[in-house]
């Protein structure tokens, strides 16, 4: 697979709370930003291993830093922490801070778009799709959104389309 195809898959184990499998995904790219971030999260969150989690940035003092700093993995991170404790508006705005820091990055644009679909602000994260696709055609991320999408598409018409059967 490629970067962009294991960091996409490793992300989505994250979602999934599959932790181990994202990390070994992650470790692929040990110096892509987004790697980092899916092991320290994974770690934190769903291994329950907090020395781990510190070493991805270096142990505490390299966390502390991050977490001071106006850099996308801070509110990257803390957008998914949020996201994990059912913090929409606190997540929202961490990945709206990410986005300002790097408008263009598929990572941070998805985000924020899987975010929006989990509380179904659909025509919000249809937005978020056209610009991730103009920014980033060919991304895995690209492809999985609409994928999350069509799903979530199906799933309401379907829902929809029960409402509307006669009762018996």
């Amino acid at each position: 697979m490629s970067k962009d195809g294991d960091l996409t898959t490793a992300l989505i184990k994250l979602l999934a709370g599959i932790g181990a499998e994202a990390i070994e995904l992650a470790t692929l790219w040990p110096e892509a930003w987004v790697s980092k971030c899916i092991q320290f999260l994974a770690y934190s969150f769903f291994l329950y291993e907090p020395t781990e989690a510190l070493s991805v940035f270096g142990g505490e003092q390299g966390i502390a830093r991050l977490m001071t700093s106006e850099r996308v993995e801070r509110y990257f991170i803390r957008g998914y922490a949020a996201l994990f404790r059912r913090e929409e508006a606190e997540s929202e705005a961490a990945f709206t801070s990410a986005l300002k820091l790097s408008p263009i990055d598929p990572f941070v644009q998805f985000s924020l778009a899987f975010l929006y679909v989990q509380h179904r602000q659909i025509d919000k994260a249809v937005d978020m799709f056209f610009v991730m696709e103009k920014a980033n055609r060919r991304h895995p991320l690209v492809y999985t959104l609409a994928e999350i999408l069509a799903q979530y598409n199906a799933s309401k018409k379907s829902h929809n389309g029960n409402a509307n059967a006669p009762r018996q």
